[in-house]
């Protein structure tokens, strides 16, 4: 993170039948902020009125509400909450990528594919974690772990394609020689 810029915490807490407005501040929050956990974000303290914003936003559209705190860190922490923060992004781009390939071993064993949506919701992560790297300055320190899932994902997008192109040509194969 710049030097001098300081932290905060973002917790909220949504009683389980609000599934509408859990997953609208996900969709919200997911490139101003890194999880740490389930409901609980890093953010950058500068950012606190309009994170406020965007929860007060979320329970409106949905007409559901939750409690939402917003604390900030003391800088003599700056150095364990950095660790944590980078250790969290870095778990949540290795989970990504491995529920990926999971995704891909269970569909293989079907003789089936992973849709191109279940691809764009992965790439779509992946961007995201690079925005927030690059938002809290750790993109030196995830470089290894974000270029290693882009290999991957790539990788794995490649030969979906190719899949897809040999069952192509496979069927029109079948289709000229009944006709």
């Amino acid at each position: 993170m710049p030097q001098g810029q300081e932290y905060g915490i973002l917790i909220y807490d949504v009683p389980v039948e609000c599934k509408t407005l859990y997953n609208k501040i996900l969709r919200k929050i997911r490139r101003r902020a890194i999880r740490m956990n389930l409901s609980v974000y890093l953010i950058p303290w500068g950012m606190r009125d309009s994170m406020q914003s965007l929860m007060d936003e979320a329970m409106e559209e949905t007409g559901q509400s939750m409690t939402v705190n917003i604390i900030k860190f003391d800088s003599s922490s700056e150095e364990q909450i950095e660790l944590l923060a980078k250790e969290s992004l870095r778990k949540a781009v290795r989970d990504a990528i491995e529920r990926l390939s999971e995704k891909i071993r269970s569909v293989e064993e079907e003789a089936a594919e992973v849709s191109r949506e279940y691809f764009e919701k992965t790439k779509s992560y992946l961007q995201d974690s690079e925005v927030l790297a690059g938002m809290f300055g750790f993109e030196q320190d995830l470089q290894g772990v974000l270029g290693a899932a882009r290999r991957v994902y790539e990788r794995e997008w490649e030969a979906r394609t190719e899949r897809m192109r040999a069952r192509a040509a496979e069927r029109e194969a079948r289709q000229q020689q009944a006709s």
